[in-house]
Formats: C-alpha cells, sequence, structure tokens
C-alpha cells in the first residue's frame, strides 16, 4: 500500500478490507492487509473494520463462499459490483459498525485544523 493511501485511510473511522474471492487464500489476503496497515501504524491495524469478499459473481454457482476468520468485532460480507448482490447488506453492515464504533469510543476524532465530522442522525 502507497504512504499516502495510508495516511489517508489512517483518518477515517472505518476501513473496509477488501478481499477477492478469487484470491488464492482469501485469509492470507485479509492478514495482509492487516500486516501492512499494522506496519505503518498499530492504531491503523486496530480501526475498526468491515472485510468485504468482492467478485462474489465470479465464483462458480453453487461454490461455498471461502472462509475468512476476521478479529471478532470484523463482520465479513460478500458483495458482487458487478450483480449489486450483496451490496445493500454491506451498506447497512457499514452503518451499523460506523454506529457502533461511535457508541464505543472507538471512531477517530479530527485532527487540529481539520474540519468537524458532521453525521447525520
Amino acid at each position: 500500500m502507497g504512504l499516502r493511501f495510508l495516511q489517508h485511510v489512517e483518518r477515517t473511522r472505518l476501513m473496509a478490507m477488501l478481499v477477492p474471492v478469487t484470491s488464492p487464500d482469501p485469509q492470507a489476503t485479509y492478514q495482509l492487509l492487516l500486516r501492512e496497515a499494522g506496519l505503518y501504524s498499530p492504531d491503523l491495524a486496530a480501526k475498526p473494520h468491515v472485510v468485504v469478499l468482492t467478485k462474489l459473481d465470479l465464483l462458480p454457482p453453487g461454490s461455498p463462499l471461502p472462509t475468512v476468520h476476521a478479529r471478532a468485532d470484523a463482520p465479513v460480507v460478500a458483495i458482487s459490483s458487478v450483480t449489486q448482490a450483496g451490496v445493500a447488506k454491506l451498506l447497512e453492515t457499514l452503518w451499523h459498525s460506523l454506529r457502533a464504533a461511535a457508541a464505543t469510543g472507538s471512531v477517530a476524532t479530527p485532527t487540529a485544523g481539520a474540519p468537524p465530522v458532521r453525521t447525520s442522525g
């Protein structure tokens, strides 16, 4: 991951870890993403996240979803951007995860000089 990207992600409240279902080892892909985030900043690796299994449309019909063992607080959602399968569930999961992070105080606060983040609800 590039440093500019990681600097941007560091300011987010919640991350989506995108793992293609076509990956030879989706668990290893997830672990790599966490490791890369942790090498940049332990706080970034500890940030709340949702695991998004992508490219669901490329699985053969009837094939089981790959298993990804995420952190206990990290939901796993499968989607296809092509067919839109699972997208509504992903949006709902992201919303609930954001609200849960805010309730537990694990939501990032704006840095000095940054404009306040406005939320509705």
